[in-house]
């Protein structure tokens, strides 16, 4: 979505959300930055991608989620910034979300080593990329068990989804914090 902006915007704001977009990136792919710079970025990003109301591009970013993606960064909101002393906070564990936008499926795990946590369920993408979500299983392991968590829920678990592209997703939840995953292969 941020590229079509680009050439909307002009060389300067076009260049500033590039510049935005590697801060964001070294964090994905480097964990390397700090706390102010990023939230900077994306506080940037978000406001383009608000005003971007290209739907067709929308959707084609959303379809760049199909796929695995590991989580590196979560905000929380501002009373959870004060607790980790305004420094980033890399998810100390492995934790992949499964997306496929195809068949609305969706999974949140944590693995650690040989033992899987899992929450699968469905997806819905709304306009303005939003991306809505309920789980229907629980597994631990080989074991599962059906389950419905957030179906009927009046405000459904969401993302807004900021900037998708071939390596890292950024995306704002419903809480008010914001989330970074890097795309990975395997899990």
């Amino acid at each position: 979505a941020l590229a079509g902006l680009r050439g909307q915007a002009g060389g300067a704001v076009g260049e500033s959300l590039e510049a935005d977009r590697q801060v964001v990136r070294r964090v994905a792919l480097e964990k390397e930055g700090e706390l102010a710079e990023v939230l900077e970025a994306v506080k940037r990003l978000e406001t383009a991608a608000r005003r971007d109301k290209d739907e067709a591009r929308d959707r084609a970013m959303l379809e760049k989620l199909t796929g695995k993606w590991r989580l590196i960064v979560t905000t929380g909101d501002q009373k959870g910034r004060a607790v980790t002393g305004g420094k980033l906070s890399y998810f100390p564990v492995k934790a992949v979300q499964q997306f496929d936008c195809e068949t609305n499926f969706i999974c949140n795990g944590v693995y650690l080593g040989p033992i899987s946590f899992e929450f699968s369920g469905e997806l819905e993408l709304l306009p303005l990329r939003r991306l809505e979500f309920f789980f229907n299983k629980v597994s631990l392991g080989p074991l599962s068990l059906n389950v419905e968590v957030g179906k009927d829920a009046k405000k459904k678990p969401s993302f807004q989804w900021i900037d998708v592209n071939d390596e890292f997703a950024l995306a704002r939840g419903a809480g008010g914090g914001f989330g970074l995953w890097k795309r990975v292969e395997e899990i």
